[in-house]
């Protein structure tokens, strides 16, 4: 017997395969690479924002991020946001696990000198709130499934990435890298 397979463009690179009559679902991953599309950075509401944000390249590594630094002579820690909106494609089923990843990276493996802050919300309301996080080599930040709950088609995701940095003599960085974002649909 012969299977007829059929493929049909939705949204943007997601596809869904039919198989005599079958709908399946297929793992989807978007990944943003720093200059985030559909992102901005945002000085928030803390006051405490005086430094420099740049995006640079890491030969050594084969990465494009973002840097923040704290101005000189700021001896608190100062920070900066990422704000990244995404609103999940009508053919959204559930996250994968990990369901978002982000590479980050801190000149001192010191969360008083710098480090990263990553939050989550759907529809406006707060679900994930990392912990402080600094390491002095490129990591990664994994956010489970269960971190994430119970999401639907057409919610909208924010993700917000913070970044800190002071100068003690020196002056401290926060980087951050590639944010994906895993999902079955």
């Amino acid at each position: 017997m012969l299977t007829r397979i059929t493929a049909d463009q939705i949204d943007n690179n997601t596809f869904t395969t039919k198989v005599e009559g079958i709908v399946t679902t297929d793992n989807e991953t978007r990944s943003y690479i720093p200059e985030y599309a559909d992102s901005v950075l945002w000085a928030g509401n803390s006051g405490n924002n005086n430094g420099e944000m740049i995006s640079d390249w890491d030969d050594a590594n084969r990465k494009t991020f973002f840097q923040w630094k704290a101005s000189s002579g700021q001896s608190s820690l100062q920070d900066y946001y990422i704000v990244k909106l995404w609103k999940l494609p009508s053919t959204w089923q559930e996250w994968q696990d990990p369901a978002i990843t982000l590479e980050y990276m801190t000149d001192v493996a010191d969360t008083a000198k710098a480090k990263i802050k990553m939050t989550i919300e759907k529809n406006g309301v707060q679900v994930y709130d990392s912990s402080d996080l600094a390491a002095d080599s490129w990591t990664t930040l994994s956010v489970t499934k269960a971190d994430m709950g119970v999401w639907a088609a057409d919610d909208d995701m924010v993700v917000k990435i913070r970044m800190f940095a002071l100068d003690d003599g020196t002056q401290h960085t926060a980087k951050v890298s590639t944010l994906k974002i895993n999902y079955k649909g």
